[in-house]
């Protein structure tokens, strides 16, 4: 079903919030580009279609919300409202796998990063989980923290980093290598992280830069 068929088939209350959350997604993509230009320079597509982002070379489907080739590695960006509770772990894990191997075969990447963010409350959390302002900081402050390190040059498999995200959440893949970020403290050992897993920090003054 094409993206036209799947709009004129909602009703006008689903259309509606449809509508909602593509300009809340869109507005919030827009304001991590701002400030993070260097992320803005590789950004190849926004929510298209995997088989018109390589011309048609593949049959995959999928949508990620926005996609970043750069030298070293995939970055792809997930706006999951409400921890995207109505999928699956096992189904979130079989599209990462999926993307992962498409971008792999014909952009030839092998090491991924997919970044989910939860702009919802955290059931786990007293109020929810932190604001929204502060959420946006400790994002960008993590994407500087990954950026200054260079992944290992062969993966075992996609690297997950869960934003705001419940431990219980129905939805986190279960079979692939994931981090969670939740508040600062995670934030402040994230290059630590990083690095059991193969990273290398690229940056002598990491700690200064953020």
């Amino acid at each position: 079903m094409c993206m036209y068929d799947y709009l004129r088939r909602m009703s006008a209350e689903r259309l509606i919030a449809h509508r909602r959350k593509c300009s809340r997604e869109a507005a919030w993509i827009n304001d991590r580009l701002n400030v993070n230009p260097r992320l803005c320079k590789t950004c190849i597509a926004r929510d298209t279609a995997l088989r018109y982002v390589f011309d048609r070379r593949t049959t995959i489907k999928f949508r990620p919300d926005a996609l970043f080739l750069q030298k070293d590695r995939c970055i792809v960006l997930e706006y999951d409202e409400k921890q995207h509770d109505g999928y699956s772990g096992a189904s979130e894990e079989t599209r990462t796998m999926q993307i992962a191997g498409v971008i792999r075969e014909h952009a030839g990447k092998n090491a991924f990063v997919f970044l989910r963010f939860n702009p919802d409350d955290m059931t786990t959390r007293r109020h929810g989980g932190p604001s929204s302002q502060t959420r946006d900081e400790m994002f960008d402050k993590a994407l500087r923290i990954i950026e200054a390190h260079r992944p290992p040059a062969r993966p075992n498999d996609p690297l997950c980093i869960y934003f705001f995200y419940d431990c219980d959440s129905r939805s986190i893949a279960p079979g692939l290598t994931r981090i969670h970020i939740r508040d600062q403290a995670d934030i402040c050992i994230l290059s630590e992280k990083l690095m059991r897993l193969g990273w290398s920090s690229i940056s002598d003054n990491l700690n200064d830069s953020l």
